[in-house]
């Protein structure tokens, strides 16, 4: 009967222990309340944009760095904007916030160099982009859309389910995709492009003289254009030429 009990408090205790566990992470999640508000914030100079959470995320181009940031009150406090080694990194300081209505962020600079975002972002241009080099890494289920204009070098590098839609003209694209991501490129005019694709990932692209393309597993690469092209292909990937 003492076994009995003893097994009985125990119990208990382990089922009081896990609900104020639940009760406790509950509480530390953010919640969004109120209308939607805008802020505007000092930025140091910054070259490069990281993005980590879930941000709609708006570039334009233009003399001055500027921020600006819509979203409920509460939410926007928690909303960390630094710049570090020229890259303006934004994240949540709270590993936990429920959204209730969408965290946009405006963002204006001279130059852009890098785009780094994870989690599911929103990057979208505002203006067409004259850049030299950008490189461009993105995983889980983050969407970019830009328009760049005069590029030497386009790096793209993405993972999870990202869904990319690039226009333009630059000289030469690099591609890498892992998973299922898919990369619209139509629109963008390159003269060299070097595609590696494991997985099943899938690019459109437009080039004038060589393609470089290496697959493992079902990727596809459908191009416009007439260059020259090399593959290397293991699985049932495919590159194929459109009209």
């Amino acid at each position: 009967m003492k076994n009995y009990l003893i097994k009985k408090r125990n119990i208990a205790l382990l089922f009081a222990a896990t609900l104020l566990t639940l009760t406790s992470c509950d509480d530390e999640v953010l919640r969004g309340r109120g209308d939607t508000v805008s802020r505007t914030r000092p930025v140091g100079n910054f070259d490069a944009v990281s993005a980590g959470g879930e941000f709609e995320i708006y570039l334009s181009q233009g003399p001055t760095k500027d921020i600006l940031l819509e979203g409920q009150e509460n939410v926007l406090t928690e909303v960390s904007t630094q710049v570090r080694n020229n890259k303006l990194y934004i994240e949540f300081e709270k590993n936990r916030v429920k959204i209730q209505k969408p965290v946009r962020i405006y963002l204006t600079t001279p130059q852009l160099t890098g785009i780094s975002v994870s989690g599911a972002n929103s990057v979208r241009s505002l203006t067409d982009w004259q850049v030299d080099n950008l490189n461009i890494d993105a995983s889980g289920n983050s969407s970019i859309y830009l328009n760049v204009k005069g590029a030497q070098t386009i790096e793209t590098d993405i993972s999870g389910s990202v869904n990319m839609e690039l226009n333009g003209d630059a000289e030469f694209q690099k591609i890498d995709i892992s998973g299922s991501g898919n990369i619209k490129a139509f629109g963008l005019a390159t003269k060299t492009a070097d595609i590696d694709i494991s997985g099943s990932g899938k690019c459109e692209v437009t080039v004038l003289d060589k393609i470089d393309a290496k697959l493992s597993g079902s990727g596809r690469v459908r191009y416009k254009g007439s260059p020259t092209v090399n593959t290397k292909i293991s699985g049932s990937g495919s590159v194929v030429q459109v009209d």
